[in-house]
Parts: C-alpha cells; structure tokens; sequence
C-alpha cells in the first residue's frame, strides 16, 4: 500500500477513522469538516483548513484503503468464528483439526469445480502447473497421515493415562501424584 501524505493522512489515527466512519455513513464533506473542526487543536501545524477537494482525493485513496482493510477483517473474523464452531462440532473440540477439515472441504470443493478439458489443456500447455497439483496432492495426503497418526497417539496416551489413573485410585498412591496423572490427562 503507498504511503498516503495527503491532509486527510497526516491527521491522527482516531481522526483518520472518524472521517472514514463518516464518509462509510454516508455524510457531507462539510458535516466531515465541522466534525474535524472540534478537533483542530490536534490536527498538524501546516494544516490550516480542509476543502471539499481534499475529502475527494481521501474517498478515492486512503478511504478505499480502510474500506478493504475493513472487509479482510470481517472476512477473517467471521472465519475464525466459523473455525470455533467446527472445532466445537467436533468430537476432540479441536480448533486445529477443525482447519484441517475446512481446508480439505475447499480443496473438495475446488476439485469438483475444476473444468475437465481447461484442466487438461492447462497441463498440456503448463506441465509443471501439474506437477505442482500432484505435490500439493502429495503434501496433503502426508499432512493428513501425520496428523492421523499423531490423534492415534493422543488416544492411545489418553487411554493409558485412565488406565494407570484408575489402578492408581484403587491403589496406594498419593493425591498430589494421582492429581498430576489427572493433569497430564487433562492436557492431551
């Protein structure tokens, strides 16, 4: 993004976001500038007054800036709010393996889009767009197994961890040490 140095984009952060605000609310330039005015004490020393003009250039640049930064945010927020409520669903209430199904959902969803013939003729004319296809295949069908793995491992620890916690309760250990056994549990 270019470095803005415009009137608008030498005021403060907080003065930038109230014109921006503003101008997403639909108001007047002059309402914009009988807001700033309340605020001159803060504005840069070389800023004597605001024209019409320079609310122009702000809307066409820096404004459009904010307003796509604004969309990524949301965007970003209502995914990782998405990925909660798949972690949530899931059995383990993992966040991490509810990524990993939304990726492979996208990566579906992408696959059973893809056009036949397009996909063929890219090959043909882009033999290495191919080979890139199959190792990101690859990649993931090893991320998977790895991660497959490491949930079998997860259970098996979990699995011997009640086991020894159980014999421990019946048995003669101490509460400090069955408590940590319940911890370690706890955090698989």
């Amino acid at each position: 993004m270019n470095k803005r140095n415009g009137k608008i984009a030498r005021l403060p952060k907080d003065l930038r976001e109230l014109v921006n605000r503003m101008l997403d609310d639909g108001a007047q330039y002059q309402s914009i500038i009988r807001e700033l005015d309340k605020h001159r004490h803060r504005w840069p020393d070389d800023i004597k007054e605001f024209t019409d003009g320079n609310f122009t250039e702000w809307h066409q640049g820096g404004y459009q800036d904010w307003v796509r930064e604004q969309e990524f945010q949301h965007d970003l927020a209502a995914r990782r709010e998405y990925a909660h409520a798949i972690g949530e669903s899931t059995p383990t209430g993992n966040v991490s393996e509810a990524v990993h199904e939304i990726g492979s959902l996208h990566l579906y969803h992408f696959l059973t889009s893809i056009d036949r013939a397009a996909l063929e003729t890219k090959i043909r004319d882009d033999p290495a767009a191919c080979a890139r296809l199959v190792n990101a295949f690859a990649r993931l069908s090893t991320r998977s197994n790895q991660f497959q793995r490491y949930k079998d491992h997860v259970r098996r620890c979990k699995d011997r961890l009640a086991a020894e916690l159980a014999r421990a309760k019946a048995g003669t250990l101490t509460a400090d040490t069955i408590n940590a056994l319940e911890n370690e549990l706890n955090h698989l």
